[in-house]
């Protein structure tokens, strides 16, 4: 596990976080031995070099896990950053997998999307998901 000291501070995170975040609320699986155990995670944003995830509370997650997204049928290795409460950072470490998820966003594993459509559907994905979240603020008391 990481120990305290190691944990980073939030303006450590945003330094390394160089890479540009796309929020999204993206249900995935964090899997954690290989008798494919799981936690349900929620991504809240995303780039090429890694995710923050929301996850209860008393999750326990190792320090190294696999990142399934099930609607996209892809799965990362991936490395905790960070951990506040009810959420971490993770790095993608993939060295198999030689998808970015820059790909994975747009779409573009599927190469009979055309480079237009597969910018337009990310972008859709993230105005949909930046309205799910207004919406849900509007029903906040």
């Amino acid at each position: 596990m990481i120990e305290s000291s190691e944990i980073l501070s939030v303006e450590d995170r945003q330094r390394e976080t160089a890479a540009p975040r796309v929020r999204v609320s993206w249900k995935v699986r964090a899997i954690t031995s290989t008798s494919e155990s799981f936690v349900t995670c929620v991504v809240q944003d995303v780039s090429s070099g890694g995710a923050r995830l929301s996850v209860p509370i008393d999750a326990e997650l190792p320090d190294q896990f696999r990142l399934h997204f099930p609607l996209r049928d892809i799965t990362h290795d991936v490395q905790v950053r960070w951990r506040g409460t009810g959420e971490i950072g993770v790095a993608f470490v993939d060295s198999s997998n030689s998808t970015p998820i820059e790909s994975d966003i747009a779409g573009s594993e599927a190469p009979s999307l055309p480079e237009d459509l597969s910018t337009r559907v990310m972008r859709l994905e993230v105005e949909i998901a930046n309205l799910k979240s207004i919406v849900a603020q509007l029903k906040s008391p």
